[in-house]
């Protein structure tokens, strides 16, 4: 029996990118792009019924998206903060910080505390 093509995944791929015919035993790996961490199961294969053994793993960015906030900027500014790192949070002239100025970016790829967010002053 034959297996689809192992759908592509975002910021990695899968070691088979040449083969266009997978059949029953036939086994692909993943792998991710550096600065990112496989989610899910790297290697799978193609069973007697023709399906993938599992699902398809997907790739995370290691650390936090750095957050879009209002009517302000941030200091340090770059996409992607690794843990532990942390960002300065100033508003815009004109404008109040609702939450802390700083925060800092959790092993998990959340911030602590929340994004504060940019209100316009009275």
């Amino acid at each position: 029996m034959q297996c689809p093509v192992p759908p592509d995944i975002s910021n990695g791929k899968h070691s088979s990118q040449d083969s266009s015919i997978f059949i029953s035993g036939t086994s692909v790996r993943y792998s991710c792009e550096p600065g990112f961490t496989l989610i899910g199961e790297a290697m799978i294969s193609c069973t007697e019924s023709g399906s993938w053994s599992s699902s398809v793993p997907h790739c995370k960015v290691d650390g936090c998206i750095t957050p879009e906030i209002q009517s302000g900027r941030i200091t340090g500014f770059k996409e992607v903060s690794s843990p532990k790192e942390s960002i300065t949070i100033d508003c815009d002239r004109g404008y109040i910080l609702k939450g802390s100025t700083e925060i800092k970016c959790q092993s998990d790829g959340t911030w602590y505390p929340l994004a504060p967010v940019c209100e316009r002053g009275r």
